[in-house]
């Protein structure tokens, strides 16, 4: 849901570069974007869980603000190997990296999160 809001609010409203050099078409509205897609699915968790679970909440935050630099990693891998794409397995989509470039910081960090709290 974060990747996919970000995509579209960057796209239809971005108009502030995030990291230029590292992922030129990234904007702050889009990473605005992706956070408030995290939100809507950690409310939505909440509605189906039936009962006030502030955990999802919390990782919908921790989630959203990790994602980032997993997206940033991603492009810096292909940008360094002069790549745009990292497969064509997924026409359109840059590949499979990018549909997992996220899951390589926010993994371990829910990891934590769930093992501490």
């Amino acid at each position: 849901m974060s990747d996919t809001l970000a995509y579209f609010s960057g796209k239809y409203l971005g108009k502030h570069l995030f990291s230029p050099s590292i992922s030129p078409k990234k904007t702050w509205e889009g990473v605005a974007g992706g956070f408030t897609g995290a939100w809507i699915m950690g409310i939505g968790m909440l509605y189906f869980a039936g009962e006030v679970h502030w955990n999802w909440l919390i990782l919908s935050a921790i989630i959203s603000i990790f994602n980032q630099p997993g997206d940033l990693i991603e492009s810096v891998i292909k940008r360094s190997v002069n790549k745009k794409d990292s497969g064509n397995l997924i026409p359109g989509h840059g590949g499979i990296l990018d549909r997992v470039d996220s899951l390589l910081t926010i993994f371990p960090i829910i990891y934590f999160y769930q093992t501490f709290t």
